[in-house]
């Protein structure tokens, strides 16, 4: 036995001493550098661009068998820039000699020293390296041209399986890139980034094990500074069939003006696995945290088809917007309502296929609001979307920015917005949008207005949007609605159909406008016109008609027939009556009428008010852009007033009283002309008595002459 092993020591001496010479004579009969022209040829064969190599090629021997190359240049597409689009100051290679003398392939740390990577897109979209693969004709006889140097062949060489074992068998003791440089501009969108210096560090590699990755870069994308770090480890299966990484945690941070709070960082880790034969992909232990917020999930793709599948769970953490708002180091929104954005979570699962993204279901759930339903974008372009979205309940009054100091709700009046002069419709954002949806909430309160079961359609396509049908039930009634807006033109075309039906008058008028004055329950209806360019434009353009009818109320602000009373007593010189009320009003039995509205101007020239007491009649006008109101009633008093607060004033029965409103829309003045009216129907009642009177002496008189003439016939004939 001991004589086999010395045999054995013999022969693996003799070859390691013929490998030694043979070596050793390639390095003194053989200059590497005397092909360099042909290596560039077969880069340049490869990639379609030129390539230098500007320093030395460099061979070494034992312990490894090395190559070192100085630097290299990999020239850009002469359509971009006249400049390099890879450099590098060095290549190091090295094979460790004894592990392969029995047939293992042992390599060295592989260094990239300082590779730049310049990458640029052109204004038409296209990439600089879109143009590394050859031409066909010229990728077809290159490998026939250069077979000196490249062997190419469509079958399995002879020794494959034996490389492929030495393959599984090789081991890398580490791949370094050291100082690398990435540049991207978008000349298109005129804005660059840069990361720069890139390190990168896989140590022990080797296949069916697990290697450790390290790295870190430092960049600046428009002025912002990141800082980044990469670690985790990754392992190939010997036969290329599976690939994992395990703990790969990416870590940011950016720093600069632009960024919240002066610095931010977020980190991304997962669990990877990929079947390569098969074309899937999984991510599991998504975990994405940021700003106090965090995001878990997983998500799988499927690329064996001709179209990729992508499937997915996300899940946001139940967060505190507040606490987010906190830590970006921004106020959190004035809110009306103090006790809001305390909560926000979310779940969703989504899937990717045929280039349709499906988030379905949707779960959210906003301080106490729950949103649940589906949604899918067929068409990001557009977009093109469809949805279908169910809410339980919402305060928006409660996430709208409180009043200013002194500034009545809403916080905006119409003059306010007009000078503002904002687009109130984006035309642009409208055109190419595609929807189709459904919208139900429970319980919302928008403007004030409390309303529930409220249903709306959105469908849009060519420009044009319409919210229809469009219902709710409110303060006992119900509502219904049609809303279009068509943006094929400039301002937008903005087109409403109303209709109010049982309504209580007084809770409705009170909740959306502050506006308390009117009792009973009524009908509604408005059909209108107008281009909402600015709220301005919005009521200059304003065209329509509307009607409306209420039952059974009253007028409160105004007692109509105390202020009668009170004109009366003025104008006897007698004292004014004092208010038995706290709130005066005025009862009817029905208020009716319509409106015409041409140019932001609202005219009604046959309002009607009727009561056993009072006859109103009106007509007048209300600039909504001026917000200023000119309207005169006519009133009648048809029965007696004792039951108004106060004694019968059977003086003013069947005498038209004129009334007037006039002023600010908010605050209007009532002016009444008592003294006039008595004028009137006491003129009436002279010029009355004085026919009366005329007739009744033209009939005496005619009565007396035919008594005259009747007596001088008989006396003639006697």
């Amino acid at each position: 036995m001991a004589g086999v092993l010395k045999w054995l020591a013999i022969i693996v001496g003799a070859v390691v001493a013929l490998v030694v010479v043979l070596v050793v004579g390639l390095l003194l009969l053989v200059d590497p550098n005397d092909y360099r022209d042909e290596i560039a040829q077969v880069v340049e064969a490869q990639t379609g661009r030129e390539f230098t190599i500007e320093g030395d090629i460099e061979l070494t021997f034992f312990p490894r068998i090395g190559l070192a190359v100085g630097g290299v240049a990999l020239g850009d597409d002469p359509a971009f820039s006249d400049g390099a689009f890879l450099r590098a100051d060095g290549l190091n290679l090295a094979v460790e000699v004894m592990p392969l003398l029995s047939g293992t392939l042992q390599l060295d740390t592989i260094t990239l020293r300082r590779p730049q990577v310049t990458l640029i897109r052109d204004e038409q979209g296209r990439g600089n390296w879109e143009s590394l693969a050859p031409p066909a004709a010229a990728a077809a006889s290159e490998p026939a041209r250069n077979a000196g140097l490249v062997a190419v062949s469509s079958h399995e060489p002879a020794g494959t399986a034996h490389a492929g074992g030495m393959l599984a068998d090789a081991r890398l003791a580490g791949l370094r890139i050291e100082q690398a440089r990435l540049v991207y501009e978008d000349r298109g969108a005129g804005t660059s980034a840069t990361l720069d210096p890139v390190n990168l560090a896989l140590n022990d590699v080797q296949l069916g094990a697990p290697v450790a990755i390290e790295g870190d870069w430092q960049g600046d994308v428009a002025g912002t500074r990141l800082d980044g770090t990469l670690t985790g480890s990754a392992t190939v299966s010997p036969d290329f069939a599976r690939a994992s990484a395990e703990g790969l945690t990416l870590a940011v941070t950016a720093a600069g003006d632009a960024v919240p709070a002066g610095e931010q960082t977020a980190t991304l880790s997962t669990d990877i696995e990929a079947d390569l034969q098969a074309a899937v992909y999984r991510l599991s232990g998504l975990r994405l945290e940021a700003a106090t917020a965090v995001l878990e999930g997983g998500v799988e793709a499927n690329a064996a088809g001709s179209s990729p599948v992508v499937t997915g769970q996300l899940t946001l953490a139940e967060t505190d917007p507040q606490g987010v708002f906190e830590a970006l180091d921004m106020a959190p929104p004035e809110t009306r309502d103090g006790n809001v954005l305390q909560s926000l979570s979310a779940e969703l699962a989504l899937r990717f296929a045929q280039g349709v993204l499906r988030v379905d279901p949707i779960r959210a759930k906003l301080d106490d609001s729950n949103l649940t339903g589906w949604a899918e974008v067929r068409d990001f372009a557009g977009p093109d979307a469809a949805f279908d979205l169910q809410l339980d309940g919402i305060n928006v009054d409660s996430y709208l920015p409180p009043p200013e100091e002194g500034e009545a709700e809403p916080a905006a009046t119409p003059g306010g917005a007009a000078a503002a002069g904002a687009e109130l419709i984006p035309v642009e954002v409208l055109r190419p949008l595609v929807l189709d949806g459904e919208i139900r909430i429970g319980e919302i309160t928008a403007s004030g207005a409390r309303l529930s079961a409220l249903t709306a359609s959105i469908t849009a396509a060519d420009g044009r949007l319409r919210v229809h049908p469009l219902t709710a039930t409110l303060y006992g009634g119900s509502y219904q609605g049609d809303l279009r807006i068509d943006a094929t033109g400039e301002p937008a075309v903005v087109q409403v159909n109303e209709r109010l039906s049982g309504v209580q008058a007084a809770p409705l008028l009170s909740d959306l406008a502050g506006f308390d004055r009117l009792l009973g329950q009524g009908d509604f209806s408005l059909q209108a016109t107008t281009r909402a360019g600015s709220v301005e434009q919005l009521l200059e353009t304003l065209n329509g008609e509307a009607t409306f009818r209420f039952a059974d109320g009253a007028i409160r602000g105004i007692n109509i027939a105390r202020t009668l009373r009170t004109a009366m007593a003025q104008v006897q010189g007698q004292d004014t009556p004092a208010a038995t009320e706290e709130t005066p009003s005025t009862d009817f039995t029905q208020l009716n009428g319509s409106m015409r509205i041409e140019g932001g101007v609202v005219r009604s020239d046959d309002l009607a008010l009727d009561s056993p007491l009072l006859r109103v009649r009106g007509s007048g006008s209300a600039n909504l852009v001026r917000q200023e109101v000119d309207y005169r009633l006519t009133v009648n008093v048809v029965g007696s007033l004792e039951g108004q607060g106060g004694a019968s004033l059977e003086q003013l029965r069947g005498v038209p009283i004129p009334l007037r409103i006039s002023g600010p829309l908010t605050a209007p003045e009532v002016g009444v002309d008592i003294a006039g009216a008595l004028r009137n129907a006491q003129e009436q009642r002279l010029r009355e008595e004085t026919e009366e009177g005329r007739e009744e002496l033209e009939q005496r008189l005619e009565e007396e002459s035919g008594e005259i003439q009747e007596r001088l016939r008989g006396l003639f004939n006697r």
